[in-house]
């Protein structure tokens, strides 16, 4: 019950929070087998709530085993379909724990259930794939041999198009299965080539699915130019949920172009990231946007459009605006470490959008009866129109400021020659 509650919520709260969700090769995934689904994790826990949210089927999902000492938490965790793992950081003594996990995972994968891991081990904000544990290929192949499972492990990728920033775009890509029962030779007869074969095919596929930044002297640079390409998308809302990978193929071509001139042409790598600095230090010094730059102001009928929707945008505003904004607070005072920054304010966002709801829910059913249960659908649709509207305000104001900056053409060819690279 709290598995199904919890996946209503984030369902909801990542529809608001997110401007654009970009889903690839959903196709892929069957619903008549046992699945595992490997994954990068750069967004703590706001990754497996995401997947569980877009995936229908419920999953079950892999933890560090520490996080289950305390037994509310661990209730709690097991209520969710969490599993422990037991790694040898927190313990050589708890690593005999992972008989009974192994047999868990069995019991999911045997009845056609799915199973996510993050093979990483850890969270991490920076576009790159840590060396990946043998821990995915230990005890998946090791179900698969014990238990005659024909299992299929789905590499998938995460990527934000900012790190740390309310209102950004996601993608999410699936890659075609991985079949376990073709390495189930090796492992039989040579463990430790089997390991090797199985992460390093498993590493390959992940980073497909992701924007991968390969030196972290990119890093800013990339970033700088993820915000360029998305500036200058419309800012369309309905459908949030889009199934392709378009966006996601264009930013992977950026990267790797900016990836290959880092390693191949120290001198051109050097002129654009020197060009890249100066147009953000003019669009710093003048208080000015790349959004506000690239965009036209708003037309005669968006003006028409937002008055119209103005009253539920307010409603709207009152759903979710509110509980954003104290979520944001929660956020500001309890997160030390930026990957974990998001994660807290989408959570306690949906935490108190709830309560909110539940709250008026209860007055309005003191009025109306059974009619209030609307307001759990209504509320999401109003949130929608509320950011949509705060969007394009936002927007419309930074494009109104950059048309009157004494800079705009300098900075129009700036910005030219430096995303022509």
């Amino acid at each position: 019950m709290i598995y199904i509650l919890m996946g209503f919520l984030q369902r909801i709260t990542f529809r608001v929070f997110f401007r654009h969700i970009h889903v690839a090769n959903f196709k892929y995934i069957p619903h008549n087998k046992p699945v595992v689904i490997s994954c990068n994790h750069p967004g703590a826990f706001m990754d497996p709530g995401f997947i569980g949210s877009i995936l229908r089927k419920p999953i079950h999902y892999t933890a560090r085993g520490d996080v289950f000492k305390n037994p509310i938490a661990a209730r709690v965790l097991s209520s969710l379909n969490i599993i422990p793992i037991f790694r040898l950081e927190e313990g050589f003594e708890n690593l005999s724990q992972n008989h009974e996990t192994i047999k868990k995972l069995a019991h999911v994968l045997k009845n056609n259930g799915i199973v996510l891991i993050f093979s990483e081990g850890m969270s991490a904000l920076d576009r790159r794939l840590r060396p990946l544990r043998k821990g995915t290929a230990h005890i998946f192949l090791q179900i698969a041999l014990d238990y005659n499972l024909d299992i299929e492990l789905y590499a998938s990728g995460i990527t934000y198009s900012h790190k740390k920033n309310f209102r950004k775009s996601m993608m999410y890509s699936i890659s075609k299965p991985l079949y376990l029962k073709d390495y189930l030779t090796d492992f039989i007869y040579n463990r430790q080539r089997a390991y090797h074969t199985f992460t390093h095919e498993l590493a390959h596929r992940l980073r497909e699915n992701f924007v991968v930044v390969r030196y972290p002297d990119c890093d800013e640079i990339v970033d700088q130019h993820i915000n360029y390409y998305c500036s200058t998308e419309k800012i369309s809302h309905i459908p949030v949920v889009r199934y392709n990978r378009n966006k996601l193929n264009d930013l992977q071509s950026l990267s790797q172009r900016i990836n290959h001139l880092y390693a191949s042409d120290e001198k051109s790598f050097e002129v654009l990231q020197n060009s890249t600095n100066e147009y953000e230090k003019i669009l710093q010094s003048e208080g000015l946007t790349d959004d506000g730059l690239m965009n036209k102001p708003l037309s005669f009928l968006g003006y028409l459009l937002m008055i119209l929707v103005l009253p539920f945008s307010v409603l709207g505003f009152y759903f979710w605006g509110i509980p954003y904004l104290i979520a944001q607070k929660v956020a500001d005072k309890t997160v030390t470490r930026i990957d974990f920054y998001d994660s807290v304010c989408m959570n306690s966002l949906s935490l108190i959008y709830a309560i909110l709801t539940i709250i008026n829910n209860i007055i309005l059913s003191l009025f109306i009866g059974w009619w209030s249960l609307l307001v759990w659908v209504i509320a999401p649709v109003f949130g929608e129109l509320a950011f949509w509207t705060y969007d394009a305000l936002h927007r419309e104001m930074a494009v109104r400021k950059a048309r009157k900056s004494a800079s705009r053409e300098t900075l129009f060819k700036l910005r030219q020659s430096i995303v022509s690279v």
